[in-house]
């Protein structure tokens, strides 16, 4: 049956769909895109043909694992690498990550752009404890604190702030020339009362820290990429 228009009663006529003529993938991006293709190919076939594995239930767990460990790496690569507009990352979400779940403690990471100056706000109400600690891209930490290492306010919100330069009468952590993140354990406790926390991370100049990283573009691409171990 012809389908007509409801108020001019012309029948419609199909749209041809316009298709533009593609450039050949010889760009660098393309070019950084392929070879993670072609790493993340071997990958896959690497896992799935170790010995001992051959059962259905394994391979589909293989798969899930390296599918959690590559979205994270991706993620974190890209998106979290905004210096400009830094946020937190739960790193074992879905036993994801290098530490696995745990039952009474989970990991938060944000990137960090070295010189610039960071405020974080924890609300303390519904957690037990924290540790929290500065990192280098080779995971020296550089410190450890917890709650007793600050003052919380009195509704329960704790203010850090973070960069090169001491700011006094205030919670302060230092970060050096070779900050790359900062990574805190938050603990749960009392399974009824306790649950994840609302944290906030804001850098204080703006993002126009004169040592910036420039605008993404396809070399930054290209490096992301690379970086995720693919």
């Amino acid at each position: 049956m012809e389908q007509v228009d409801k108020q001019t009663r012309a029948p419609f006529k199909a749209v041809q769909p316009i298709r533009p003529e593609l450039l050949e993938p010889t760009s660098e991006a393309a070019q950084a895109w392929t070879g993670f293709c072609d790493r993340l190919k071997h990958a896959g076939h690497l896992l799935l043909s170790q010995p001992k594995t051959e059962h259905p239930m394994l391979q589909a767990e293989s798969m899930r694992f390296f599918v959690r460990e590559l979205r994270t790496a991706l993620e974190w690569e890209t998106e979290l690498a905004i210096y400009q507009s830094p946020r937190f990352y739960l790193i074992d979400d879905s036993g994801s990550g290098p530490p696995g779940p745990n039952l009474d403690n989970e990991y938060w990471k944000a990137r960090l752009f070295p010189g610039a100056p960071y405020r974080l706000v924890i609300d303390t109400t519904t957690i037990h404890d924290i540790i929290i600690g500065c990192s280098n891209i080779d995971y020296r930490n550089d410190g450890d604190y917890s709650f007793k290492d600050f003052e919380i306010g009195e509704d329960g919100l704790l203010e850090i702030l973070m960069g090169p330069e001491k700011v006094e009468g205030k919670n302060f952590i230092p970060t050096y020339d070779d900050v790359y993140q900062v990574a805190i354990r938050v603990y749960y406790h009392d399974w009824e009362k306790h649950s994840r926390p609302k944290m906030w991370i804001d850098r204080l100049d703006g993002g126009d820290h004169k040592s910036d990283p420039p605008p993404i573009q396809s070399t930054t691409a290209s490096s992301a990429l690379a970086m995720t171990g693919m």
